[in-house]
């Protein structure tokens, strides 16, 4: 997975969005996007004032995965 060019494989990826929430944010690179990591973000955003963005980065096979703050916003 890593081999594709993304930043971390697709075993590691739900893992860390729960660091980057606790730590006000981030991103990283991916080569899929899976349920398990889908969820995962799901279940944060229900605790924590974050949003999580999945998007397919244009000029690679990899998904850019993003964890933002909301505090201070309406969610």
């Amino acid at each position: 997975q890593v081999t594709k060019g993304a930043q971390v494989d697709r075993y590691a990826a739900d893992q860390l969005l729960l660091y980057l929430a606790l730590t006000g944010g981030g991103a990283y690179t991916v080569a899929e996007v899976t349920e398990h990591t889908r969820t995962a973000a799901w279940v944060i955003e229900q605790f924590l004032p974050v949003k999580t963005i999945a998007e397919k980065l244009e000029s690679s096979p990899c998904h850019k995965l993003s964890m933002v703050s909301t505090s201070g916003a309406e969610r």
